[in-house]
This record gives C-alpha cells, structure tokens and sequence, in this order.
C-alpha cells in the first residue's frame, strides 16, 4: 500500500541511512519499525 507521511529530516536521513547498510528500501524498514513499535514484535529476531 503506498501513502504520504512527513518526516523529520533527521528522521528520514536515519531510515535512509538504515536501508542503504541493510540493502533494503525505505519503505520496508519504515513498516518494520512501525510493526514493532506497535505490536512490540521484531520481525527479525521471530525469524521470518
């Protein structure tokens, strides 16, 4: 699903920052830290 959300520039600088290292897009380490923060699960360490 794609949407516009406004981000800080400091904000938005660390999620680019996240997915260049991890060689993933910004969206999907966005819905990875929005998933955790609101379910208190990590993606990552379940393993999937």
């Amino acid at each position: 699903m794609r949407t516009t959300i406004s981000l800080d520039d400091d904000v938005l600088l660390a999620v680019q920052e996240r997915a260049r290292r991890e060689n993933r897009t910004a969206g999907q380490v966005l819905s990875d830290l929005a998933r955790q923060a609101l379910t208190g699960h990590n993606r990552q360490a379940d393993g999937r």
